[in-house]
C-alpha cells in the first residue's frame, strides 16, 4: 500500500510534467502579444512540410525549434522576471536585448547592426537592390518614395554607454554608406535622417521615446511632414498638428528589459486635424466604416492594412489618386493619424505582407507608392523587397489578361460543399463561415471541372482568428487528397490575401481548403480561381 506522502509527491510531479502541455493553449496568446508588442516582430510560423524530404531540411527543424520555443508557457513573464533580477539586484547595463544608456535612455542591441555583415543582410546588398529597383522603375508613371527611419542612437548618440559607442563603431562605414545613399539628389529618396537632426536642433522636443524602440509623436510628425512634402511640396501645415491627449506611454524596452518598476513619463499624443477634411470611408479587415473608431480600438490594427478615403469641404488640397504606404511599426503605431488627412485615398500596409511581386503589382495599381523601413532591419528588408520579382509568381499571373475566371464561391452549391468532421460551415452570398473546436476547419468542394494542362490560381481572402498555415488541396476524379497535390502559405490573424496554385494532368474535380488559423471561426470572404494556359507570360494588366 502506497504511503499518502508518496501519492502526493507523485501528483505534484505529474502536474509539473504535464503543465507545459496543459497551459500552452492558454498562454500562447499572451506570448504572441509579448512578441508583437515588445519584440516588434511576428511569432514564428509552423514550418511548411510538403514532402518527406522536407523532414531532412535543417531549416525546417530550426523553424520548428523556434515555433516550439515561443510556446513555452509564460515566456514573456520569464524574460521580464530575469531582467528584473539583473537590473535591481545585479545592476547590469546589458539586459538581454537591451542596452541601458545614460539618463534613462534604453537602446535595443539589434539596432547596433552587428548582424549587418551576414549574407543577405548587408548594406552593400541593400544598396544594390535599391539601385536596381529605381533603375527598373525609372520610366513608371507611379510616384515612388523610399525613406529610412533612423534608429534612436543615430539621432541621440550622446546617450549611449561606452559599450554602445564601441559596438556601433564596428558598423560606422556601413551607416555612412546608407546615409550617403539616402541624401542623394533624387525626388524618390527622402532624407529623414537630415530632417530628424534638424528638428532635434531647432524644435526643443525629444523625438524618440527614451524607453521604447520608436520615435515619439513629435518624431512621427517630422516623418509625416517629410513624406507628405516629398509628394506634394507646400501642402503640409505645422499648425494642423494638435495634441489630442496626454498619456503615460509604456515603452516596449521597459518591459523587455524588466524595468517595469520605473515610473512612466507622460507623452503628448499628436494627430493632424485639417479644417473641412473628413474621412468618407475607412476599410479595415474587409469591412467599411465611417470613421476610425474601430481601427483605433484594435491594439494590433497597425499591423493590418487600412484604407482611408477623405473628402475636403473647405477647399484644402488632398494628394490625389490612390496611395500605398508600406511601413513598419514606426509609422504603424505612431504616424498614421499624422499622415492620412493629406491624402484623397491612402492605404497603409505593414511591409511584412509585401513581396517583390506585390510591389510590382502596386506600381501598376497605385498612383503613389511609399516604402518606409527602420534602420536596424533595413538591409535585410531592402534585399528581400527590392529583389527582381518572379514574372511567373501566382499573384502576378492572376492579374494577367489571359487569366480566365474558372470558378468562385459564387458558383458553389451548398450541396457540393462538405465540411470536415466536427466543422460547422455555411455558404451565403459568396462567403463561407466555418467554426470548429478542433485544429482543422477544412471544407471540401466537389463537382469542379478545371481543365488539365493549365495553371489554376486561387485568390483567397481569409479572415482567421490566429496565426497558421493555409493549405489548398486538389484531386482529379479518381484521386484522393494528398500533400503532394497542395500549396500552402503562412497567415496571420485577421484578413489575409492568399494566392495558391494548382496544376494537374487530369481535370481537377475537387478542392479542399484548410484555413489553418487555429480554433474558432474562420470566414472565407472570397475564393476565386482563374485558369491560365501553359504558355509564355503576358504583360500584367494596368
Amino acid at each position: 500500500m502506497l504511503k499518502p506522502g508518496n501519492t502526493f509527491a507523485g501528483i505534484v510531479i505529474l502536474v509539473l510534467l504535464c503543465s507545459p502541455m496543459v497551459l500552452s493553449p492558454f498562454t500562447f496568446q499572451r506570448n504572441a502579444d509579448f512578441i508583437r508588442d515588445i519584440e516588434n516582430r511576428e511569432p514564428a510560423a509552423f514550418p511548411q512540410i510538403q514532402n518527406v524530404g522536407d523532414t531532412l531540411d535543417t531549416d525546417k527543424w530550426t523553424g520548428l525549434s523556434n515555433w516550439l520555443r515561443e510556446r513555452v508557457p509564460f515566456r514573456g513573464d520569464l524574460i521580464s522576471g530575469k531582467t528584473w533580477v539583473e537590473i535591481e539586484l545585479l545592476g547590469q547595463r546589458r539586459l538581454g536585448a537591451v542596452d541601458r544608456g545614460d539618463d534613462g535612455w534604453l537602446f535595443i542591441l539589434q539596432s547596433y547592426g552587428g548582424h549587418w555583415h551576414q549574407p543577405g543582410r548587408s548594406v552593400g546588398e541593400a544598396i544594390e537592390g535599391l539601385d536596381d529597383f529605381l533603375a527598373r522603375n525609372n520610366e513608371t508613371d507611379t510616384a515612388f518614395r523610399v525613406l529610412l527611419t533612423p534608429d534612436k542612437h543615430t539621432i541621440y548618440p550622446e546617450h549611449l554607454t561606452s559599450d554602445g559607442r564601441r559596438d556601433i563603431a564596428h558598423t560606422a562605414i556601413d551607416r555612412a554608406r546608407f546615409e550617403k545613399w539616402f541624401t542623394q539628389d533624387d525626388d524618390r529618396i527622402i532624407d529623414l535622417h537630415g530632417a530628424m537632426l534638424h528638428a532635434k536642433d531647432t524644435s526643443g522636443k525629444e523625438l524618440y521615446f527614451r524607453d521604447d524602440t520608436h520615435q515619439n509623436w513629435h518624431g512621427g510628425a517630422v516623418m509625416a511632414k517629410a513624406i507628405v512634402e516629398s509628394i506634394q511640396p507646400g501642402i503640409w501645415n505645422d499648425d494642423a498638428v494638435i495634441t489630442t491627449q496626454m498619456i503615460k506611454y509604456p515603452g516596449d524596452l521597459r518591459s523587455l528589459s524588466g524595468m517595469t518598476s520605473v515610473p512612466m513619463r507622460e507623452k503628448e499624443v499628436l494627430a493632424t486635424m485639417r479644417s473641412g477634411v473628413e474621412p468618407s470611408k475607412v476599410t479595415y479587415e474587409g469591412r467599411e466604416y465611417d470613421d476610425f473608431e474601430i481601427v483605433d480600438q484594435d491594439p494590433h490594427s497597425w499591423q493590418c492594412p487600412v484604407r482611408s478615403e477623405f473628402i475636403s469641404t473647405e477647399g484644402l488640397d488632398l494628394i490625389p489618386g490612390r496611395t500605398l504606404i508600406m511601413h513598419d511599426s514606426c509609422i504603424g503605431s505612431i504616424a498614421r493619424p499624422l499622415i492620412r488627412p493629406y491624402f484623397e485615398d491612402v492605404t497603409f500596409m505593414h511591409y511584412s505582407d509585401a513581396t517583390p511581386e506585390s510591389i510590382e503589382q502596386a506600381m501598376n495599381d497605385y498612383d503613389t507608392v511609399v516604402l518606409e523601413v527602420v534602420e536596424r532591419i533595413a538591409p535585410e528588408t531592402f534585399v528581400r523587397l527590392m529583389a527582381i520579382p518572379d514574372p511567373d509568381a501566382p499573384s502576378l499571373v492572376w492579374h494577367r489578361d489571359q487569366a480566365v475566371p474558372a470558378w468562385s464561391l459564387n458558383d458553389a452549391d451548398e450541396a457540393t460543399m462538405f465540411p470536415a468532421d466536427g466543422v460547422e460551415a455555411s455558404l451565403e452570398d459568396g462567403r463561407i463561415r466555418t467554426r470548429s473546436d478542433r485544429i482543422s476547419s477544412a471544407v471540401v468542394f466537389n463537382d469542379l471541372n478545371l481543365p488539365p494542362g493549365h495553371r489554376h490560381i486561387a485568390r483567397i481572402m481569409l479572415d482567421s482568428p490566429g496565426l497558421g498555415q493555409s493549405t489548398l488541396f486538389w484531386a482529379a476524379e479518381s484521386e484522393e487528397m494528398s500533400t503532394e497535390r497542395s500549396d500552402s502559405k503562412p497567415i496571420r490573424g485577421g484578413l489575409s490575401e492568399l494566392f495558391l496554385e494548382m496544376q494537374s494532368d487530369a481535370p481537377i474535380r475537387s478542392i479542399m481548403f484548410e484555413p489553418g488559423g487555429g480554433l474558432g471561426e474562420h470566414v472565407i470572404e472570397s475564393l476565386e480561381i482563374r485558369s491560365v494556359p501553359s504558355s509564355p507570360e503576358s504583360p500584367v494588366r494596368p
